[in-house]
């Protein structure tokens, strides 16, 4: 049944956990599962928290219930971004870069009145950079002065 609901576009994130094998060593268990991706390329998580680029189908940020035992989709970007990289700027905001060459940040839509509002990302900054992005990394190109007053800004290289 799992091979006929992948040949049908059920592909799954999975979260597995370590485990005291029966032999004395140690192996991966299978905790739970989320479905309705088309293929994540990019997943990054911070806590509970899951952000998920798919193929096509943009971004998807997920949560894991650790007392239920499941993952839960929280929102979703509607765009039809083929996601070419993904990151976490902080737990309600992601940026993604995406196969036409752009970057664009999404923001969890928190302050939403209805379920629906909640459902998905909005979209609150979109830049055609011109080139494709495959990775962002924490860091930077310059090295901050130690006499700076003002707080650390963080910065992403790509």
């Amino acid at each position: 049944e799992e091979e006929r609901e992948r040949e049908m576009g059920g592909w799954q994130i999975e979260l597995f956990r370590l485990v005291e094998a029966e032999a004395g060593g140690k192996e991966l268990a299978s905790d739970c599962s989320h479905r309705g991706h088309i293929l994540v390329l990019y997943i990054q998580s911070r806590g509970d928290f899951i952000v998920a680029g798919d193929l096509m189908r943009s971004i998807s940020l997920l949560t894991y219930k650790q007392v239920d035992g499941q993952i839960e989709e929280i929102a979703r970007d509607h765009n039809a971004n083929w996601m070419t990289a993904l990151e976490m700027l902080d737990d309600d905001t992601y940026i993604g870069a995406e196969n036409h060459f752009n970057l664009f940040t999404c923001r969890k839509n928190t302050d939403a009145t209805t379920d629906e509002e909640r459902g998905r990302l909005e979209v609150v900054g979109e830049y055609h950079l011109g080139d494709l992005v495959n990775r962002f990394r924490a860091g930077s190109l310059v090295m901050r002065g130690g006499d700076s007053d003002g707080p650390a800004i963080p910065t992403l290289l790509f």
